[in-house]
């Protein structure tokens, strides 16, 4: 069981820019799913993270190959690697849309800490930086049992 991470993300901006956000992270699963900013590869699904004995034959003989085409041969490592959680958003909300659209809320739970991959990804596609998009994003994150708290924001140094 993971020690459960706050995260609270405010996005003010064009109401046009922020209706294509708002689509974009939203699926049948979830109003903020990852699998919409960062997919997880269909072959991973299903797979065993931890010893050689534990994962199935079919996923020791197509480990190498695994490997070689995503980085690793299971959801749980690909997803720490790629998403910096082991899980989705959970408890996902939309806390708040302003009357004239250019304001939105999201908060939603993380397994140990802010989940910093999926900004950073969300970041490429909207490009938070930039004055042409004219989106600005705030994410405080809280993370209760180990006692830490802090910010992403749009004037994070992101490297692609």
């Amino acid at each position: 069981m993971p020690n459960w991470c706050q995260n609270e993300i405010k996005i003010h901006g064009d109401e046009n820019e922020i209706k294509k956000l708002k689509d974009f992270v939203k699926s049948s699963d979830s109003e903020f799913d990852f699998n919409n900013i960062k997919p997880m590869p269909k072959e991973l699904e299903g797979t065993v993270s931890g010893s050689e004995n534990s994962k199935p034959d079919w996923q020791k003989e197509k480990s190498k190959e695994l490997i070689r085409k995503y980085g690793y041969d299971n959801w749980y490592d690909w997803k720490n690697a790629n998403w910096d959680t082991k899980w989705e958003a959970s408890e996902v909300e939309v806390e708040y849309e302003d009357e004239y659209g250019d304001f939105i809320q999201y908060n939603f739970d993380t397994a140990w800490g802010p989940p910093l991959a999926i900004f950073k990804e969300l970041n490429k596609f909207f490009n938070f930086n930039s004055e042409e998009n004219n989106l600005s994003i705030q994410w405080f994150y809280r993370e209760d049992g180990m006692g830490f708290c802090g910010y992403l924001d749009q004037d994070i140094s992101i490297s692609n």
